[in-house]
C-alpha cells in the first residue's frame, strides 16, 4: 500500500481530442491508464462538472473593506461647509472622526476608529491641511 503523502490530483484536459487516451478508460472500475501509469479511483467528467466541482462552496472571503474614499468624502464635505477652517489639527481630528462614525458607523466601530493616520492622510488628500 502507498503512503497517502503520494497521492496526487491529475487533471487530464482535452480527453476528446485524446482518442488513444480515452480508450484506456475503464469504467466500470473507474481507473484510467496513462503514460505507462494506472490511475485508480478515477472520477471523469465533463468540463462543465469540473468547473463546478472546483468551485467554493463558501463564498469567497473578502478583506476589510476600504475606508479611504468613505473617509475622504466626510472631509471633503466638512471642508466645503467650513467646519475645518480655523481648527486646530487635533480639533480637525476629533470632527471628521465624530462625523465618520456618525455616517459610517459600520466602517468606524470604535471611539479611535478612523485612526489619526487615515484622517491626517485624508486631510492631506483633500488639501485641507499641506501635504508635506
Amino acid at each position: 500500500m502507498r503512503d497517502q503523502k503520494e497521492f496526487q490530483g491529475y487533471l487530464f484536459v482535452e480527453l476528446k481530442k485524446m482518442g488513444p487516451l480515452l480508450e484506456n478508460i475503464d469504467w466500470g472500475k473507474s481507473t484510467l491508464r496513462s503514460a505507462g501509469r494506472e490511475y485508480v479511483q478515477v472520477r471523469v467528467c465533463p468540463p462543465k462538472e469540473i468547473d463546478q466541482a472546483n468551485e467554493r462552496s463558501e463564498p469567497a472571503k473578502t478583506g476589510r473593506p476600504r475606508i479611504d474614499e468613505p473617509l475622504r468624502a466626510v472631509v471633503r464635505g466638512l471642508g466645503d461647509s467650513g467646519q475645518l477652517s480655523g481648527k486646530t489639527r487635533k480639533e480637525q481630528e476629533h470632527i471628521v472622526r465624530e462625523k465618520a462614525q456618525k455616517e459610517h458607523p459600520n466602517l468606524f466601530p470604535t471611539k479611535t476608529r478612523p485612526s489619526r493616520e487615515k484622517i491626517l492622510n485624508a486631510l492631506k488628500a483633500e488639501r485641507i491641511i499641506p501635504d508635506r
